[in-house]
């Protein structure tokens, strides 16, 4: 029956949408009927216009079938004219022939959308009318229950008595007649309501306790036939009337209280809490933007995290936009970076759309450029498959940068922006002063301050040592060396990129308009990161990094770096010290990245994960950044060749070379450069600078030396 019912108030609310459907429909006719109204105008100039265009069309190839034997230059001109209106007509045409179905089909994509019921809907209308009919006949058939009539017949059945007693009297019976009353007498003194008196003609009769005023009067009632009258007491009907009562509020309210339980029930699952969860993620987001990017986000961030977990309905709407809010949070977390987050944080408490009219916040970091070479031929060949070439790089770039503490922040293609940030003035400002005047070599930092921001330094050397080391062992990437439409456009084709780093403020912020927008750095030391990845390219060198960068390093890192000139980088004024972290990649085994087996959350995951251990054990002083170098084989492998020239001849006599470069006597410098280049043929800098001094005859005065060159190129 309640099935039944269900299916009666089911089909009412599907004939209610229909007529909100209709409602819906007729008033976007309405609206439809309105702007067209108000575009009447341009819509009638159009029309003229078409009509114009199509009757010139219309003229103009009548005029060249009637000139046809005449074949001149003013034909072919009408022609091409005639050619270009007409299709300048079916343009218009197709056009307003394509707005009119795209309004068509949008009608119908709405009307689709509205007659058809959610999942939600239709199972919270079931669960109400189901509900609500439960307690409704459980009601109905409750009700008899709490009816004292339920258990003892009405008092009615005195009156057929009276009329029985008085056919045996009107016999003359007197004796059967005397009998008869007291066998009613006897029979009901002790019924549920008891008769405790009888009066008739000659006959009469009071129970003792009435007589003896036992009896409270109330309790009393006479029922009144001819010359008959029945007294009964109704004390026990009074009690069980009042226990009657009394259950019947309790279970009536507890009836009420079950069926309000039921519907929240139903409504805080399936509604309220999922809201609140909905809530409480777009709250924490707006708090940390970043905390997205964490893989236990959507299962601690929402007090309907469990609910959710141990629910089998996971397909039902209210879970999907939850779903789609973590996933809409983690692609904005992933696709703004940390430079973002500012960005989002504030608008996140605006009333109104986006406000890009937001100024940045200074900040002191380490800046790196990476870049791909020879991409234009590599895009050339690989077409469409240059976008999983572009990303499987990538993939090695950000899972590394963020494993070392970094954070990144663009892909411009085949380049790539990282940062790690080490203050913010808006955040720790006097750190942030002092830490720049320790760079300015104006004021020195406590030892552990020193200690941290030589630690990161460190790491983001490191860093890109290992992205060298990665790009040039992983086999999937190097399984592009084996391709053969590359290797016919470049011979022995290998992925070959070019790194550069350097420390400095930037202005973090917002970069765009209300129809796009992106999140990065604005600095003169940004963009001296990417003089030095250009830079490369003149040394042959993979890694080149800043003499401010150099400085902050720890001496074990130090020692690793060589001086390659002194010159002042197109755009920067104020000459600088260029160093290298010499590697050799040709010693590295083949082997497969861990990471490509894991789907993005979990890859996340793991690399954060490796970074909390890496930076707990630094700081937990368990392991010193030095002993990176020392203890990770790959990166022995990689400086194998460095170490051996620092221990040979081509060190020193490379520092005799450079040092008498500085000084302007290349005369002499011109002698240690040839035997560096005896030793190790293949050395870009040595090459760089024995070319430069040789075609300046290595005379330094001739071009008013001054301790550095002047790099013109990018």
């Amino acid at each position: 029956m309640i099935v039944r019912m269900t299916d009666i108030v089911m089909a009412y609310k599907q004939w209610s949408r229909k007529r909100l459907i209709s409602k819906v429909t007729e008033l976007r006719k309405k609206l439809h009927r309105r702007d067209k109204k108000k575009r009447g105008y341009a819509m009638n100039r159009n029309a003229n216009l078409d009509t114009i265009l199509s009757k010139k069309a219309s003229d103009l190839r009548t005029a060249r079938r009637n000139k046809a034997s005449n074949v001149s230059l003013h034909t072919i001109t009408s022609s091409k004219k005639s050619v270009r209106v007409s299709r300048y007509s079916n343009v218009n045409i197709a056009l307003l022939n394509s707005m009119k179905s795209n309004e068509t089909q949008q009608g119908e994509e709405l009307q689709e959308a509205l007659s058809e019921q959610t999942k939600l809907e239709k199972k919270a209308s079931l669960l109400t009318i189901k509900r609500t009919l439960t307690c409704f006949f459980a009601v109905v058939f409750g009700i008899p229950l709490f009816i004292s009539t339920t258990y003892k017949p009405w008092l009615s059945e005195f009156v057929p008595m009276a009329k029985m007693v008085e056919r045996t009297r009107s016999l003359g019976d007197q004796q059967a007649y005397l009998s008869e009353m007291n066998f009613i007498v006897d029979n009901h003194k002790d019924d549920f309501d008891r008769i405790v008196g009888l009066k008739g003609p000659g006959y009469e009769w009071k129970a003792e306790d009435w007589v003896n005023d036992k009896i409270r009067t109330l309790e009393l009632i006479q029922i009144s036939e001819g010359q008959y009258t029945f007294t009964a007491d109704l004390s026990r009907s009074i009690k069980l009337y009042s226990v009657c009562g009394i259950c019947g509020y309790f279970i009536g309210g507890a009836f009420l209280i079950g069926f309000v339980i039921y519907i929240n029930r139903d409504l805080n699952k399936y509604v309220i809490y999922p809201l609140e969860s909905m809530y409480e993620k777009v709250t924490i987001l707006g708090r940390d933007p970043m905390i997205a990017t964490q893989e236990d986000f959507g299962r601690k961030a929402g007090i309907v995290s469990l609910l959710q977990s141990n629910s089998k309905s996971n397909n039902e709407e209210i879970h999907l936009i939850d779903k789609s809010i973590t996933k809409i949070a983690y692609l904005m977390a992933v696709g703004y970076g940390e430079a973002g987050t500012g960005i989002i944080i504030k608008n996140m408490g605006k009333a109104k759309g986006l406000d890009v009219d937001i100024r940045g916040e200074k900040v002191i970091g380490i800046y790196g450029f990476c870049d791909i070479r020879n991409f234009t031929d590599a895009t050339e060949v690989l077409q469409t498959d240059v976008m999983k070439f572009v990303n499987q790089i990538a993939a090695v770039v950000h899972v590394n940068i963020v494993k070392f503490g970094g954070s990144n922040n663009k892909n411009i293609g085949d380049a790539f922006l990282y940062v790690w940030k080490l203050a913010s003035f808006s955040e720790a400002k006097p750190f942030a002063y002092r830490l720049q005047d320790f760079m300015r070599k104006r004021h020195d930092l406590n030892e552990d301050e020193k200690g941290i921001i030589k630690m990161i330094c460190d790491c983001s050397v490191y860093c890109v040592v290992k992205i060298i080391a990665k790009i040039n062992s992983y086999k999937h990437i190097l399984a592009y060396r084996e391709n053969e439409k590359l290797n016919e456009r470049i011979p022995e084709y290998s992925i070959q990129m070019g790194f550069g780093l350097h420390i400095g403020w930037a202005i973090e912020g917002l970069i765009g308009s209300q129809f796009k927008i992106d999140a990065s750095y604005l600095s003169p030391h940004v963009n001296l990161a990417s003089r030095l990845e250009a830079a490369t390219k003149q040394y042959g060198v993979k890694f080149l990094l800043s003499e401010p960068l150099y400085d902050m390093l720890s001496k074990d890192f130090q020692a690793k770096c060589r001086c390659v000139d002194r010159c002042t980088l197109k755009g920067v004024a104020e000459p600088l010290r260029l160093y290298t972290f010499e590697v050799d990649v040709s010693n590295l085994p083949k082997h497969k990245d861990k990471y490509l087996k894991m789907d993005s959350k979990e890859r996340q995951s793991e690399v954060n994960r490796e970074k909390s251990i890496l930076y707990n054990k630094i700081l937990n002083e368990e392991i010193t950044t030095s002993d990176l170098l020392k203890r990770d084989k790959e990166i022995r492998r990689v400086l194998h060749f460095h170490n051996m020239n620092s221990r040979g001849p081509f060190i020193n006599n490379y520092r005799k070379a450079f040092k008498n470069y500085l000084k302007g006597d290349w005369q002499e410098a011109h002698k240690h450069f040839e035997k560096c280049l005896i030793i190790n043929p293949s050395d870009g800098p040595s090459k760089v600078l024995e070319r430069y001094i040789k075609e300046n005859d290595y005379d330094s005065a001739s071009v008013g030396w001054q301790g550095y060159r002047v790099l013109t190129n990018k």
